[in-house]
């Protein structure tokens, strides 16, 4: 199943994933508007707070996923890019916690408004181009 995903393009190959997970691994769930990797390393550059306050906020999501387990490794991202990246994480915390999807909604619209204050249109209108090509995954390029 998962060299089926991998030579469509769907999830990536991970060489240090144990044979278990690899074997019950899915693809991706995330439908990216944008590359939030790609805005966070920008604001990174730009404002010195930027890591601190993204940390406060991402910490949650890891906690939460401690306890509502959720294994990252069992939601391989699309892409190589996409490595490291809480939306899948975050997806399917949302779909298990009601409490969790309700504090995201209102956290999650003060996290990118922060963030977009920091970049340009232009700077966002690549990250949507690049969340498209990470759509694609590795064989899609």
């Amino acid at each position: 199943m998962l060299d089926n995903l991998i030579a469509e393009g769907n999830v990536m190959e991970t060489t240090n994933t144990p044979a278990a997970a690899v074997a019950n691994a899915v693809p991706a769930t995330a439908s990216c508007k944008l590359c939030t990797i790609n805005l966070e390393k920008l604001c990174y550059q730009r404002a010195w707070w930027f890591r601190i306050f993204r940390s406060v906020l991402a910490a949650p999501v890891h906690v939460w996923s401690w306890w509502h387990p959720v294994d990252p490794k069992l939601y391989l991202p699309r892409s190589r890019a996409c490595h490291g990246c809480l939306r899948f994480r975050k997806n399917v915390l949302k779909e298990e916690s009601r409490l969790f999807h309700w504090l995201d909604s209102y956290m999650n619209p003060f996290f990118n408004y922060v963030r977009d204050s920091l970049l340009t249109e232009a700077e966002r209108d690549e990250a949507r181009r690049a969340a498209q090509e990470a759509a694609k995954g590795d064989a899609g390029k």
